[in-house]
């Protein structure tokens, strides 16, 4: 499997920028890492696991922050937001060998 990054401070200056994106935030986050057959998925919630769940899913070459960051706030008052970020995608979500 190619690295994702060609330099570890590469992937050191996105995941940096990512996490200033989310600390920007007025809403409370939490993220995970869900381990899959084809790798770590990264995801981030929002809103109260009581409301009615919400998927939005980032097109081809954003990840979950850069896409759904300004709705964020405002969706989480009505829904439990789960944004996955794609593997092999630019967010946080890390592919493994079986990924193809």
């Amino acid at each position: 499997l190619r690295p994702r990054y060609k330099t570890e401070n590469g992937q050191r200056l996105i995941y940096e920028s990512y996490d200033r994106l989310l600390a920007g935030l007025s809403v409370p986050l939490e993220q995970q890492n869900i381990p899959t057959t084809y790798g770590i998925t990264h995801i981030i919630t929002a809103g109260s696991s009581e409301n009615p769940p919400l998927l939005p899913l980032h097109g081809t070459g954003d990840n979950a922050a850069m896409m759904w960051v300004y709705h964020m706030e405002e969706l989480s008052q009505a829904f439990y937001v789960i944004a996955i970020y794609n593997i092999g995608g630019s967010g946080k979500s890390e592919p493994n060998d079986n990924y193809s």
